[in-house]
């Protein structure tokens, strides 16, 4: 194979403004990131959840990863490409846009459970929601990562039937009991104690605040 014929000056200067635009497209991104960056975190600094930190903190590689993917997108649309590679193009670039989306949006739901085990749960006096949320912290980017990854080799092309056919029958079913549950038990676990301690305290208008807890 002669590479000369593929990286020739008539090539390299048609590849030069599709990639001046790609770094274009990304320094003005990257920048854009490190000043919303800053803005969030001192809007941070006046609020007393920490939500924001963790999420700013988890996303951060998927922020990036958003940028470097625009300049990307950019500059290959400005790319003058053979008209034979415009079937692999756009599945190459509809794989790309869901595995990043997928990513994303496990980072963005692993960010909600680490900020509920540590703002929410130490406010609840069992250890429950502790296990549920250690457990979920685990489960969902496991669990998510490998439809994700069904789904791609799907987009591929790459299918296996048994697996298509079981999962077309009980996924739905499935995700929407365990969520359910999951709200359900968690919604207990804050509201019950609330309610227990103010019929005691009703009860009981004579008792320490300690004696009440115990009770």
């Amino acid at each position: 194979m002669d590479l000369g014929q593929y990286f020739n000056s008539e090539n390299l200067h048609l590849l030069a403004w599709p990639v001046g635009i790609g770094m274009v497209v990304l320094i003005a991104a990257i920048f854009l990131r490190r000043y919303l960056s800053a803005r969030i975190h001192k809007l941070a600094a006046k609020t007393k959840t920490g939500f924001d930190d963790i999420m700013v903190h988890e996303t951060r590689i998927a922020s990036l990863l958003w940028c470097i993917w625009l300049s990307i997108y950019a500059g290959y649309k400005i790319a003058n490409t053979p008209e034979s590679w415009g079937n692999t193009e756009s599945k190459v670039i509809s794989v790309l846009f869901v595995t990043l989306g997928i990513y994303t949006a496990i980072t963005i739901v692993t960010a909600i459970l680490k900020w509920y085990r540590d703002e929410i749960c130490p406010k609840t006096s069992g250890k429950v929601d502790n296990i549920i949320m250690a457990v979920l912290i685990i489960a969902v980017p496991v669990v998510s990562g490998s439809l994700g990854i069904i789904l791609i080799l799907k987009m591929l092309g790459i299918e296996n039937p048994a697996v298509n056919n079981w999962l077309s029958q009980y996924l739905v079913s499935l995700a929407t009991l365990t969520i359910i549950t999951i709200v359900l038990l968690l919604s207990t676990m804050v509201i019950t104690p609330k309610i227990i301690q103010n019929m005691v305290r009703k009860s009981q208008s004579e008792q320490t605040d300690e004696e009440m807890k115990k009770r």
